[in-house]
């Protein structure tokens, strides 16, 4: 508001670069490509294990041609999705509020991003590809490709164990380095895997399953995880739900540890925050940003259902 009490709702309009919030997870764990100003967009993959070398041809003299290799090159599409929001603020608000029009800029807006961001990360683990989330893209729950552990068919007890069929279930060429894994969990299921942590942690060695480790590049940017398996951090995920049906049971929860490497975010825009005026004084504050998830390598997913609460 200036001077004159007039409100310059040309301040509140504002374009925003993605900035992740500490409680985001999609935006601080997944590396975001941009599209370009286009809907849909193919990136280049490379199977890095397709490369072939042949040692000694210099010294050996050889005559013959070197041998071809296959790294196997193709390409993997991201389509993106408009996602969008909106938040009505009554003048009065701003005129008779002595910290109205601060609060619009300085925590309302921010505020509109940070839940934005949470119906990003929402999606990106729930979506099936149906409503009420995208139909252009699926999240790690509906990703084609991923690797699946079947459970029983009324679900099984979390166990420590289960958390070594997970990581076994990754495939070898993308375990060698825990700093790109993570493991997802519902809160519920955090909760089950600390205190079987400190169950089992004894004088005789076992503590070291659960213990932080020293390097601080095993942990991405963003919030901090609950605890640790074998260095790989464990998040807890607010969006996951515990309430799945698994035969009988209606207690069953997905756990997922992924590949960080193996999902992409795209932005086809940057996120754009507007208002316009409505009858009765009031503005409508809008948001709107263009976003889709990818897979170089779905195989990076490894997702497990029917995970119900420790015995």
């Amino acid at each position: 508001m200036d001077n004159n009490g007039t409100i310059l709702y040309s301040d509140i309009a504002r374009t925003f670069f993605v900035l992740a919030t500490s409680s985001a997870i999609f935006r601080n764990h997944f590396e975001a490509l941009p599209m370009a100003g286009v809907v849909k967009r193919d990136f280049p993959r490379i199977n890095d294990e397709g490369f072939g070398f042949q040692w000694g041809r210099e010294t050996t003299n050889s005559a013959s041609d070197g041998t071809d290799t296959d790294p196997t090159l193709d390409e993997y599409a991201i389509e993106v999705d408009s996602l969008e929001g909106f938040h009505e603020v009554r003048d009065g608000f701003v005129l008779f509020n002595p910290a109205g029009a601060a609060f619009v800029q300085q925590n309302l807006i921010p505020g509109m991003r940070r839940g934005m961001q949470r119906a990003e990360d929402k999606a990106g683990f729930l979506s099936v590809g149906s409503a009420p989330y995208s139909t252009k893209w699926r999240g790690l729950k509906g990703a084609v490709g991923a690797t699946v552990i079947a459970s029983s068919t009324n679900g099984d007890a979390f166990t420590l164990d289960m958390m070594g069929v997970f990581l076994r279930a990754m495939p070898a060429r993308l375990r060698e380095d825990p700093s790109r894994l993570a493991y997802y969990l519902p809160p519920a299921r955090c909760d089950d895997f600390v205190d079987l942590i400190a169950a089992r942690a004894t004088t005789g060695g076992d503590a070291y399953v659960g213990m932080r480790p020293g390097q601080e590049n095993l942990v991405a940017p963003g919030m901090v995880p609950i605890g640790f398996y074998r260095n790989i951090p464990v998040y807890s995920t607010w969006c996951l739900p515990t309430s799945e049906t698994q035969g009988t049971s209606t207690d069953a929860a997905t756990g997922y540890l992924v590949h960080r490497d193996m999902v992409k975010i795209g932005d086809g825009a940057a996120v754009r925050i507007e208002p316009y005026r409505k009858p009765g004084f009031k503005t409508r504050l809008q948001i709107q940003t263009f976003v889709g998830v990818g897979y170089p390598d779905p195989a990076g997913i490894v997702r497990r259902a029917g995970i119900r609460p420790k015995a």
